[in-house]
């Protein structure tokens, strides 16, 4: 799944039991995932977040039982996470 570049958010809900999804790919760009935008995507993989992102609220990767590569760009460390994001 692609999030293309200049995207500014994944909606609440957006991706929520989507059980066929592997891998995302996040655009630079991307500020915000909202509240269980990909919870239970049971498939999902891998992930990298991108520098422009700024926060991943509650739930949002919650549930993604096989999700075993969680990568974050270097100058993250004010990215806001929120309770039980994963």
């Amino acid at each position: 799944m692609v999030i293309d570049d200049g995207m500014k958010s994944v909606s609440e809900n957006a991706f929520r039991d989507m059980t066929n999804v592997t891998e995302i790919y996040l655009g630079n760009g991307l500020q915000a995932i909202y509240e269980s935008a990909f919870e239970n995507c049971t498939a999902l993989c891998s992930v990298s977040f991108p520098s422009t992102l700024e926060r991943i609220e509650l739930r949002a990767f919650y549930g993604c039982s096989n999700l075993s590569e969680i990568k974050f760009a270097s100058n993250t460390e004010s990215l806001i996470i929120g309770n039980e994001a994963f």
